[in-house]
């Protein structure tokens, strides 16, 4: 995992332990450079070999994986924004339910799937230094490869932080604000949280 940066950020901070799942499609597994055109009008962003945005590149990855679970899609092939976009995704969704729904009310049920399981873990007390990596993956050189000298802790804390800043929560704790979760629409998970010292 020690070249595709995006993919042990996501793996790091899983909600349900070490997910290769959680965040399928990261960014530069696929080196898909119209994916980084994309969310981040940078093709730099999806290209293998560096580490530039990948940590914001797990955050997105992970909000459109809670997409395709909630729609109950197949993550077998990983979803394509580019050749299947929400606007597509929303369409079938009318089609199949009678149920008028828009691109951007299913990105936000996807933020808000991604927000509650942290919500979860947050209550049970686990924070930034809980999102680890073992130490080989951490600590160990690729030995050959693409990432021939990659070792993670080069980038990993960097990337925590951008994950964080682009999921809208404190990168100095991992926890979610207030501000992100109200504009969710999900005042009483915030409420939740702070009742019980869990929110930033």
């Amino acid at each position: 995992l020690r070249h595709f940066p995006s993919w042990i950020i996501n793996m790091a901070v899983a909600s349900r332990g070490a997910d290769h799942l959680k965040g399928s499609g990261t960014l530069d597994k696929g080196n898909r450079t119209d994916w980084g055109q994309y969310f981040f009008g940078d093709p730099k962003a999806a290209e293998p070999n560096n580490t530039h945005l990948k940590g914001a590149g797990s955050a997105v990855c992970e909000d459109f994986t809670a997409i395709m679970n909630c729609l109950g899609v197949c993550n077998s092939p990983m979803w394509d924004p580019v050749n299947i976009p929400v606007e597509l995704l929303a369409e079938a969704l009318r089609a199949a339910t009678d149920t008028a729904v828009t691109a951007q009310e299913i990105i936000s049920a996807g933020q808000r799937t991604v927000n509650l399981e942290k919500a979860f873990n947050s209550r049970l007390g686990l924070s930034r230094e809980d999102d680890m990596i073992c130490e080989r993956w951490l600590k160990e050189a690729e030995q050959e490869g693409p990432g021939k000298g990659w070792k993670a802790e080069d980038f990993f804390e960097k990337l925590k932080d951008e994950y964080y800043l682009s999921h809208g929560w404190d990168p100095r704790t991992s926890l979610q604000t207030r501000e992100t979760l109200e504009k969710l629409d999900m005042k009483e998970v915030a409420d939740v949280l702070e009742n019980e010292g869990a929110l930033a």
